[in-house]
């Protein structure tokens, strides 16, 4: 366009004459015009994203998955929260309670009903040098339990099928070895408390190891020798099944 001043030709487009500084009408329209075409093009890029683009949420979405992690967040605080409650509570109940539940505690032990004795103990987390011989007496129940467990599985075995395999024996003898050499980690030191309890339980892993399977009484004392035992109970196992004592009872 030409200026009206000076009359230099110079692009539309320009807001003003590049040569003498005079406004130009058609460049200010062309100007705010070009300024509208832009923002209506910001708009339309700006919500056509919103509508395909798998990256971009909208504004409810948003609120709906801060709210979920919220719950989320917050279930899980109210978990640990109830966890550590559910802990507590018995240490406190114990506090509140000491003189009647040792109480129970002694009761249960002089009545040899060490599986409450256990239960007690766990249940209040009492293990420990305060109550050692009531530890120990658990522990022993326990190996006492699965050596018996096992002792009957042998036996079903025999009465139903003739015969045991050599797996079966080699873990009963393990287990009966494990609670005749009193094989219980920081509570090995056998409490006078628990010397009858001890007594009766290699009693009964004699009578059935000897009496019934037909260990020899060499073998026996092999067994018993809680220092230097060194007799696989595999081989034991081999020994006893080859001899088949059981068949001729």
């Amino acid at each position: 366009m030409k200026c009206k001043n000076c009359g230099a030709d110079y692009r539309t487009y320009k807001g003003k004459c590049p040569y003498c500084g005079t406004s130009s009408r058609l460049g200010r329209v062309w100007a705010t015009e070009r300024s509208i075409a832009e923002q209506r093009y910001d708009e339309a890029r700006l919500q056509r994203n919103q509508k395909y683009s798998p990256f971009i949420l909208n504004r409810w979405l948003n609120r709906g998955i801060l709210i979920a992690l919220s719950v989320l967040v917050l279930g899980f605080l109210a978990t640990l929260a109830a966890s550590g409650i559910e802990k507590g509570l018995p240490a406190l109940e114990y506090k509140r309670h000491t003189q009647e539940i040792e109480a129970q505690l002694e009761e249960s032990f002089e009545d040899g009903d060490y599986q409450n004795v256990r239960a007690i103990l766990r249940k209040y987390d009492l293990y420990g040098k305060d109550h050692y011989a009531y530890s120990q007496a658990a522990f022993m129940y326990y190996d006492f339990r699965s050596y018996s467990t096992e002792k009957y599985a042998v036996i079903e075995d025999i009465l139903t099928e003739g015969t045991t395999s050599d797996f079966q024996l080699s873990y009963l003898l393990s287990e009966a070895r494990r609670v005749y050499t009193l094989n219980l980690g920081s509570y090995s030191l056998l409490s006078p408390k628990n010397e009858d309890y001890y007594q009766a339980n290699c009693q009964d892993i004699r009578g059935f190891l000897v009496g019934y399977l037909g260990m020899t009484e060499e073998e026996w004392a092999v067994f018993a020798d809680t220092e230097g035992y060194s007799y696989p109970a595999d081989e034991m196992a081999q020994t006893l099944l080859e001899r088949r004592a059981w068949e001729h009872e």
